[in-house]
């Protein structure tokens, strides 16, 4: 199932990407998306970087129908790649669950918008392969991409205070 997102952060491109390259911001930004457990790596050099993050999903964050087939919640291995240039970055997202048939793909991009904005826009598909009832599943899904954007916007905030 497509999706595609956008939002802005009150910062400039490189407070963005400077941002990004923090693990304690990756680290805060899954933590308010409620997962746990986490396992954080950012690396990079000379305009390119990789965000690996492993966490667990508990049960009582997953949409109503998966909870029946995932009564423990789950384990999710994200990969962020970027790639920078001069005033924008492009990356790709990939998230997969280890105890269940989900997946999750998207191009993403960052775009300066002036001196205190930054854009990100993703696009992407969302894949569970659950025989009968894959597509609700992917539609309750889906559900979750907002909650992931304000819990990103959460922990932009956080951080531009603390930093």
């Amino acid at each position: 199932m497509r999706f595609s997102d956008e939002y802005f952060h009150p910062a400039s491109f490189e407070r963005v990407w400077e941002m990004y390259e923090d693990a304690s911001f990756t680290h805060l930004r899954f933590a308010e998306a409620n997962l746990e457990d986490l396992r954080v790596s950012v690396s990079g050099s000379a305009g390119s970087l990789t965000i690996s993050v492993t966490g667990r999903l508990p049960a009582s964050a997953l949409p109503a129908r998966a909870r029946g087939f995932i009564p423990a919640g789950l384990t999710l291995e994200v990969v962020e790649r970027w790639r920078k240039h001069q005033d924008s970055a492009s990356g790709h997202l990939s998230a997969l669950a280890i105890e269940a048939p989900f997946r999750l793909l998207a191009d993403c991009k960052l775009s300066g918008s002036g001196a205190d904005q930054t854009k990100r826009r993703m696009s992407g598909s969302l894949q569970v392969n659950v025989p009968f009832f894959g597509t609700a599943v992917e539609k309750e899904a889906l559900t979750l991409i907002p909650v992931l954007r304000e819990a990103e916007l959460a922990a932009v905030k956080q951080w531009l205070q603390e930093s």
